[in-house]
């Protein structure tokens, strides 16, 4: 099972590096067609990468590594996802390889039993291991989608719903 783990790394964070261009700062203001060219390429990626690691898989293993491998690659990918917004896309491999550096080093005890946070090494079927993976994917593209537009947006409608002012006159639909 960690044969699969460490061949699904470089195949999500390859995934998602595959976005890298020597203008992803302009980029990352760009327009919404953009912004989606960006999102199906990712997508287009990401569902190669899960595809080439279970072939991979299925054609040394068995069809249980084929699935773990593809969950591997959605939860690694995830992670790019969040290492792509928060060290800039020519890094998308830092926090991928923090967690598996983590995940080998303390994902098994004494006893060698699996850690309930070692999704990876987690037999196929196990379905936290895929929820969170799921989850992990979800947060990284919720992260990946906010651009510094949508961040201003936000940022602009928290200070509006913020605001503690009041009408005087007794006024309710009076805005400040």
């Amino acid at each position: 099972m960690a044969v699969v783990t460490l061949t699904s790394l470089p195949a999500a964070i390859l995934a998602i590096g595959s976005r890298h261009s020597p203008m992803s700062t302009l980029e990352g203001t760009a327009t919404s067609v953009l912004a989606r060219a960006e999102a199906a390429h990712a997508a287009g990626a990401v569902t190669l990468a899960c595809g080439s690691v279970a072939v991979g898989a299925l054609s040394v293993g068995s069809p249980p590594d084929a699935a773990a491998g593809a969950r591997d690659v959605i939860l690694f990918s995830g992670l790019a996802l969040i290492s792509d917004r928060l060290f800039r896309r020519s890094l998308p491999w830092v926090v991928p390889l923090a967690g598996f550096v983590l995940l080998q080093w303390w994902g098994v005890d004494d006893e060698l039993h699996r850690r309930w946070w070692a999704w990876p090494l987690h037999r196929f079927d196990d379905t936290a291991s895929w929820f969170a993976a799921l989850a992990i994917l979800g947060l990284g593209l919720t992260v990946a989608a906010m651009s510094p537009w949508r961040l201003a947006l936000l940022r602009r409608r928290s200070l509006r719903g913020s605001s503690s002012c009041q009408a005087l006159d007794g006024n309710i639909n009076k805005r400040c």
